[in-house]
């Protein structure tokens, strides 16, 4: 048998509790529960302006690109390492940003959807009762033709 430091470092591996009933288990969680995203985060995506990220996201990329081609050139040159590090670093700051802009654009269709879906299924709420009132109109219409006739 091996440790459990040579389990840990060879594989991940669930840990056995020993002190677990064997008819006990975890209750299931919620969608809501699993999806515990930083509520700051979403209220900034919502308050944050998506025409001045777009901009900040292409200035980022154009960064990165021009990014890469100092890097490559760097390369080529002997004891560069240092400001190889420094644009590196550059980069990584960057490419963290695009990141935090990426979602906050996925926050902000997932906001934009759910609005949508709001929306569309008051509608169907409402349209289903015009349906009724109508159908019912048209029952009536019929009693009527019928009490008329006889």
């Amino acid at each position: 048998m091996s440790t459990d430091s040579d389990l840990n470092s060879s594989k991940k591996r669930r840990s056995l509790k020993s002190d677990l009933s064997v008819g006990v288990s975890e209750p299931k969680k919620h969608k809501a529960e699993e999806k515990s995203m930083p509520v700051a985060e979403e209220d900034e995506a919502l308050q944050r302006d998506p025409v001045a990220d777009l901009k900040s996201f292409r200035a980022s990329c154009d960064f990165l690109k021009s990014s890469i081609k100092n890097i490559k050139q760097l390369k080529s040159k002997p004891n560069s390492s240092a400001e190889i590090t420094s644009v590196r670093t550059d980069a990584t700051i960057h490419f963290i940003h695009m990141k935090k802009l990426n979602r906050m654009s996925h926050f902000r269709c997932r906001k934009v959807r759910e609005t949508t879906n709001e929306a569309k299924h008051k509608i169907d709420q409402c349209h289903l009762q015009l349906q009724n009132l109508l159908y019912e109109a048209m029952h009536l219409e019929k009693e009527i033709t019928k009490c008329m006739e006889f």
